[in-house]
Formats: C-alpha cells, sequence, structure tokens
C-alpha cells in the first residue's frame, strides 16, 4: 500500500451513498466522543456520487470539523470500488471502517485507543457491536466469544468462526500494514471483498476479539444492493479458496462453517419467492465445492420443508 504521512493514529472512514441523515448520524456520533478532539482522528468520507443533498448535509462539519474530509465522486462506482478509494486514501496507522447507516456508541474511540496501547502487536480488531432493527427499535447485543481473547494465527477454528461473522463492515480495525489492498481487489464483486482482508489479515499475524461494543449497526433498512441468485456463495468459495494459499487447515472448518449457515439463506429465499429457491438450488448444484456433500442437500432441504410448511 502507499504510505502517506501518517499524522493521525486513527482513520474512520465511511463510504457513503444516498444517505445523508444517516451520514450525518454517523458523523456526529464520531466528533462527539470523548478524546476525539486531540487531532489524532481522521474521519475519511467518500460519496459515491450521491444524487441528493448529502454534499450540502456534510458542509457544516466539512468547514467545522479540521481532521474530516469528504470526497465526492464523479460518478457513481459501485461499493467495492469506493471503499478500495479509501483504503488507498487514508492517512492513519489504523484503518477503522463503518457505513453511513451505523454509528459509534459512547466510548468507542476511548476503546480503541486503549486497545491499541495495549496491544501494539496485534494487526486487527475485532468486537462486539449492538444490532439496532429500524423498524421496531429493538436492540440486540452481538457478541463472538464470552470473554476477550488473543487468536494466534494457528488457531484456525478461532480465525474461521470470526470469518464466519464478519459479514457486517462495521466492526473491525486494523494496522495499515496489514491490509492487503490486491486481495481486496481480487475479490470485489463477491459483495464481501473486506472478509478477505481480515481473514488473511488473521492468518498472517495476531488478531484481538474485544467485547467493547464499539458500533451500532443498522438491519431492516433501506438497503441500495441486492444479493445474486447464488447468494453470494460463489464469491465467498473464492475468498475461502484464496485464503488457504495462506494456510491449508482454513478450507475444511471454513467450509463446514458456510454449510451450518445454509439454513438461514435458504429461509431467506424461500420467504423472497418470485422462485428465488429454485435458482439458489440451481447455484448450489454449479458449485463443486459443496455439490458432493450429503449435509448441504440435508440442510437445504429440511430447511425448505419446515419453511414452507
Amino acid at each position: 500500500m502507499n504510505e502517506p504521512t501518517q499524522r493521525f493514529l486513527l482513520s474512520i472512514c465511511i463510504p457513503t451513498y444516498k444517505r445523508p441523515q444517516g451520514l450525518k448520524a454517523c458523523v456526529e456520533s464520531i466528533i462527539s466522543q470523548e478524546t476525539f478532539d486531540r487531532g489524532d482522528i481522521e474521519i475519511l468520507i467518500y460519496d459515491d456520487a450521491s444524487p441528493d443533498n448529502t454534499e450540502q448535509v456534510m458542509k457544516s462539519h466539512v468547514e467545522s470539523v479540521p481532521t474530516l474530509r469528504y470526497i465526492r465522486n464523479e460518478i457513481n462506482t459501485g461499493s467495492d470500488e469506493n471503499i478500495i478509494n479509501l483504503l488507498k486514501d487514508f492517512r492513519g496507522r489504523y484503518f477503522f471502517g463503518i457505513t453511513d447507516d451505523d454509528a459509534l456508541l459512547p466510548g468507542a474511540i476511548k476503546a480503541m485507543r486503549r486497545l491499541i496501547e495495549e496491544h501494539p502487536e496485534v494487526t486487527v480488531f475485532e468486537s462486539s457491536y449492538d444490532e439496532y432493527y429500524e423498524k421496531t427499535g429493538k436492540i440486540i447485543p452481538h457478541d463472538i466469544f464470552d470473554e476477550a481473547c488473543i487468536i494466534s494465527k494457528d488457531d484456525t477454528d478461532k480465525i474461521v468462526r470470526v470469518f464466519n461473522e464478519f459479514h457486517i463492515y462495521s466492526r473491525m480495525f486494523m494496522r495499515r500494514d496489514a491490509i492487503d489492498l490486491p486481495g481486496y481487489e481480487r475479490h470485489t464483486g463477491t459483495r464481501y471483498p473486506h472478509l478477505h482482508t481480515i481473514g488473511a489479515a488473521m492468518l498472517l499475524g495476531t488478531s484481538y476479539y474485544t467485547r467493547d461494543r464499539l458500533v451500532k449497526h443498522t438491519l431492516g433498512n433501506e438497503t441500495f444492493w441486492s444479493y445474486h441468485d447464488d447468494y453470494m456463495l460463489s464469491g465467498m468459495l473464492r475468498i475461502i479458496r484464496d485464503l488457504t494459499k495462506i494456510d491449508d487447515r482454513f478450507y475444511e472448518p471454513a467450509i463446514q462453517s458456510l454449510i451450518k449457515s445454509l439454513p438461514s439463506t435458504v429461509r431467506n429465499a424461500v420467504k423472497t419467492g418470485n422462485g428465488k429457491i429454485y435458482r439458489f438450488v440451481k447455484c448450489l448444484l454449479g458449485i463443486p465445492d459443496l455439490r458432493w456433500r450429503p449435509q448441504v442437500w440435508y440442510n437445504t432441504g429440511i430447511t425448505i420443508f419446515r419453511t414452507i410448511k
């Protein structure tokens, strides 16, 4: 990666598109944090050519927050390319990504400072978070492990467990030198290229899971993307195969974890209707890594039966 002058400890990087009020709330959740005013936290926003008043909404913050940079793309590039812009342009020692519909929880920056100071050897930090259901206002705490823990690059089981959880972009921060930008670029279009970024960092270095809740993650709101017919399975498998080149012990537990997650995907496909489940099953038949595994078809068949019933 390019090495711009690193005057910041941490860059909080926000890709945005057509969510001016969500973006405003996200930024305000950052600048209201205790210790933000030390001047060593960068806020970097890339607006993917939003056809609304996002630029005007951000104007006052751009003028009043010296460490905030707002950059507007001339044309819409898509979410993956917009995040690549952030990865190439951030100026901090650590990168923290957050989407424009999420928000930092009180104390998040203080917690990140503490973790960086206490664990300088760690290349990537993963956190707990709160799930916020916009339609009901319900908040559900979400944890991976029962307690904070150091995760060695040889602890494949824990790495796979974290990997399987990290489809959510807004809950990890990592050291600049741990970011595999070419790896991210290889997996654009898979919906979750950041999974390669975090997987590679964990397989190559030391990671740390904290039960500090850093983010409120919004669910049930409007999104500007949709799942492919295979619900990104082929993309996930590409990422798994690529990560297996780093450590071949990763492949089988990652595949088993993916198979265990199939029931929720199948339920979603059945409930979506419009032939989605038939197209999904057809995609499964075309994936060699999964096609010959009896557990795949047992999980799929029993879930279809129970959902329709």
